[in-house]
């Protein structure tokens, strides 16, 4: 035996070197274990789309929902989230941005008025839906199956109210 340590295995240069990887095949080897790590993520379910990352995007995957209502969901969570902020309502995660002034007096009150023209007349219509729907944009968590169809008629009706969908 050989003092030292074992010779590793692969190709050689002809110097007798290990032959050294091309970056793009590094790069493509990198990018495949980080594929591989996201991928096994439990809520991700096998599937890359960057929507399974939330529960409003998976929500809108599972039923094959449009994009426009998954930015309705999001612009609507957005709007709630602030109306909280400006009422010192608090809040159990946050974007940490921010300049730490909170919201003006002004803004609060446009949020408020802006809240309540879009959801006194979907509680009214839905309260069910409505509910589902601030679940899944406002505290960010999964709703049983039986209320999706009327969770899906209230995105429609909120995407309609916002101005993402025309009125069909």
């Amino acid at each position: 035996m050989r003092p030292g340590r074992k010779r590793k295995f692969g190709h050689r240069e002809p110097n007798g070197r290990l032959q050294r990887i091309v970056a793009a095949e590094r790069d493509q080897r990198l990018r495949a274990g980080e594929t591989f790590t996201v991928m096994m993520q439990p809520h991700r379910r096998g599937d890359n789309s960057q929507l399974s990352e939330s529960p409003l995007g998976r929500f809108c995957l599972r039923n094959k929902l449009r994009s426009e209502l998954y930015d309705t969901g999001i612009e609507y969570g957005g709007l709630v989230r602030q109306f909280f902020a400006a009422k010192g309502i608090p809040q159990p995660s946050s974007d940490g941005g921010g300049s730490g002034r909170g919201v003006s007096p002004e803004k609060a009150i446009k949020l408020k008025e802006e809240l309540e023209r879009l959801e006194k007349p979907i509680k009214r219509s839905n309260p069910l839906g409505f509910s589902a729907v601030r679940t899944l944009t406002v505290h960010e968590q999964e709703i049983p199956p039986p209320v999706e169809p009327e969770t899906v008629s209230v995105l429609y009706y909120l995407a309609q109210m916002l101005r993402k969908l025309g009125r069909r």
